[in-house]
């Protein structure tokens, strides 16, 4: 488990920045295709509004649940991050918070395996299905600065 929420933590800050900022490619590699499409199609509903991506710290991941999504097992787990909250038009003016407005936020993470099962590879050995982003929930935030 601990090796678990380790390679989970590694991505954290890169999976935050593309969430944040509708990174449909990184998400792809990381995230369910339900949950890249929901993340471009609400980006795409606000294309006016370029949120800052900057991810400042990631607090510890505690797995809080263990539980099964549509038949799928999955892992939930729950961290902190601190990131920028401001927003920015094309033209690159502030329209919403500032680039100095710290913000803790609290994340819910569903990751639930990839279907198709795991394969064997060169050297024989199985691989079990990579775990994926399902689900984000943003449960709070506040200011920090």
């Amino acid at each position: 488990m601990v090796s678990f929420l380790e390679s989970v933590k590694a991505d954290v800050p890169a999976l935050v920045r593309a969430y944040l900022s509708a990174d449909a490619a990184t998400l792809s590699a990381h995230c369910s295709k339900d949950m890249v499409e929901r993340v471009v199609r609400v980006a795409a509903a606000t294309p006016d509004a370029v949120p800052d991506s900057t991810v400042l710290d990631v607090g510890e991941l505690e797995l809080v649940d263990l539980k099964f999504l549509d038949g799928d097992p999955a892992a939930i787990i729950q961290f902190s991050a601190q990131h920028i909250k401001c927003a920015r038009d094309r033209a690159g003016n502030v329209t919403e918070g500032s680039p100095d407005d710290v913000q803790r936020v609290y994340y819910y993470w569903a990751l639930t395996q990839e279907a198709g099962g795991g394969f064997v590879g060169a050297d024989g050995r199985f691989s079990p299905p990579r775990w994926v982003l399902r689900e984000v929930l943003v449960r709070g935030m506040h200011n920090l600065l």
